[in-house]
């Protein structure tokens, strides 16, 4: 069957769930689908931590994929959740010997239809899940004049307070690395002037205005450290009381100025470090991080990259661009903001800023009309173009080795 939370639906009129994979994308479901938790009467899973899964009020039982066949499955449907949802399929035709109907997580849906769901999904899950990641609930709590943490999820459902989960802002394309396989495409570049900070400030002001609250603001270059105008960037945003957290994700092979240093020590600032394997000596860094308490976090790749592939255009068709999209976390958690415009994420932008894409979608931040419901619509579309020009979301990506490095004295239009 297609796979439309319409038509799940619609089947689950008669029928009961079986849910295969009890992990990260199982959790997720549940996260989306609260609804859903009470029509599942049974959990697959290939490695059972326990024979019941406790979620809420609900007590489900778990089992082996063998143990399927005591069931008779045209009352069930079953709903794959991980990402190797084909080869778990591919697993249970080998056992069921029946026919039965299935979906996967995640599922399709055209949120303009469904705004509400929309909402719930690209704005309220993961805004509260930020919160809960950074310990800033009950911080978020008061300052929106809440009386308890809980009630946050509520009133942004309800729509009497507003977010955007997290806003990734560019501040520059120059950078100390040339990754063959850079996501943003930053050694693509000629001219690594830094963005103008006067636009990427009054557009930040027009979108914090028109929110009650931002969990994140993620600043990303290039390389951040690189850019002269982080400091001025980071000034104003430490000023914003409704901006909990702010990350700047680094590669650690720039040295921090002591001015830059002394804005880092602020506990609304975390550093991400990127890990990038044998390329990068990482160490002085990350001392430097812990001798100031500068909060930091190394982020693991596992020595692979998902290649993004070439700069072509693939001529997907809409339902493999709205897979895409569903599947990608840049296109749900980095909507990226390149001086005044902000685009589906940073790969979108570079695609705009180098001039791949020449129809690229954005929102003009400097427009304060409408800006928050133009932010919402964008945040609810079903699919992105930019993603036929990506192949991290694919059905099937390519693995690759991390931050490779290019000669400095190859031919950008070469490669």
């Amino acid at each position: 069957m297609d796979n439309q939370y319409t038509a799940l639906l619609e089947e689950l009129h008669n029928k009961k769930l079986i849910a295969f994979g009890c992990g990260k994308y199982f959790r997720e479901f549940l996260l989306r689908y609260p609804s859903l938790a009470g029509e599942i009467a049974l959990i697959l899973d290939n490695h059972p931590q326990s024979d019941v899964y406790t979620y809420d009020k609900f007590c489900i039982p778990v089992m082996y994929p063998a143990e399927i066949n005591r069931f008779d499955l045209s009352n069930y449907i079953i709903i794959f959740c991980a990402g190797s949802w084909k080869e778990m399929k591919e697993q249970l035709d080998g056992i069921a010997g029946q026919e039965y109907i299935c979906f996967h997580y995640p599922l399709n849906i055209d949120y303009r239809k469904n705004r509400p769901l929309g909402i719930f999904h690209r704005i309220v899950v993961p805004s509260v899940e930020i919160l809960k990641e950074y310990s800033v609930m009950e911080k978020a709590a008061k300052l929106l004049g809440i009386e308890g943490e809980s009630k946050i999820p509520e009133c942004l459902i309800k729509g009497t307070i507003h977010t955007i989960p997290r806003l990734t802002v560019a501040l520059t394309p120059r950078c100390s690395l040339r990754c063959k396989e850079c996501n943003n495409l930053m050694w693509r570049f000629s001219d690594h002037s830094d963005l103008q900070a006067e636009k990427i400030i009054s557009s930040l002001q027009n979108v914090i205005d028109a929110m009650d609250l931002i969990p994140c603001v993620e600043l990303i270059g290039g390389e951040p450290f690189a850019a002269g105008n982080l400091n001025h960037v980071l000034d104003f945003l430490l000023k914003q009381k409704n901006v909990m957290v702010i990350e700047i994700t680094t590669n650690a092979t720039i040295m921090p100025s002591v001015e830059t240093l002394n804005r880092l020590k602020n506990q609304k600032i975390y550093i991400h470090v990127s890990s990038y394997g044998h390329v990068v000596d990482q160490r002085r860094f990350i001392s430097c991080m812990q001798e100031n308490n500068i909060q930091y976090r190394l982020l693991e790749f596992q020595n692979q990259w998902v290649s993004t592939g070439g700069i072509e255009k693939r001529n997907r068709d809409a339902d493999e661009l709205m897979y895409q999209y569903y599947h990608c976390t840049s296109g749900n958690l980095c909507k990226t903001l390149w001086e005044n415009k902000l685009y589906p994420c940073a790969r979108a932008a570079s695609l705009a800023a180098l001039g791949i894409m020449a129809d690229c979608p954005y929102i003009d931040c400097l427009q304060k009309e409408d800006i928050r419901e133009r932010l919402y619509s964008f945040y609810l579309v079903p699919s992105c173009g930019p993603c036929d020009y990506c192949d991290v979301a694919v059905a099937d990506p390519v693995y690759v080795e991390p931050a490779v490095q290019l000669d400095r004295t190859e031919d950008i239009c070469g490669q």
